[in-house]
């Protein structure tokens, strides 16, 4: 399987874990570590966005008069209500890369697997020579 350049949505992302799941992927344990590393301190990020949001934006903030309360409610549907919105978009985000955490986590393991393995091959040649 080759790696999505770019963006991946959720089902490239639950592609790769079937993928990984079937012992099709496999990256080396040190690479894999990198991007499970980059992959959580993004999601990190993402959640700590969320939060501000959900805290930052307040309907009444735009003022009393209604086109200020129409204002702050077409923000407020773009930032946090609906499924279109910032926080939605970036929910969906965290998402992915969960999925993608548990794909890279998977085919690390294959890899360590293959190797163990590999190895094992080789030490009992050496043991017959």
């Amino acid at each position: 399987m080759s790696l999505p350049e770019g963006p991946i949505t959720l089902a490239e992302a639950k592609a790769m874990t079937a993928a990984a799941n079937n012992g099709q992927l496999r990256i080396e344990p040190d690479s894999a570590d990198r991007c499970i590393r980059a992959c959580e301190n993004y999601v990190e990020r993402i959640r700590s966005n969320i939060q501000q949001a959900q805290h930052s934006v307040r309907i009444e903030s735009f003022g009393t008069l209604q086109m200020g309360r129409s204002l702050g409610k077409m923000f407020y549907d773009l930032t946090i209500g609906g499924d279109n919105s910032l926080t939605a978009t970036m929910v969906n985000t965290v998402e992915i890369y969960g999925e993608a955490i548990e794909a890279l986590k998977t085919a690390k393991a294959n890899y360590i697997a293959i190797d163990e393995q590999n190895a094992g091959g080789l030490n009992s040649i050496g043991t017959n020579l």
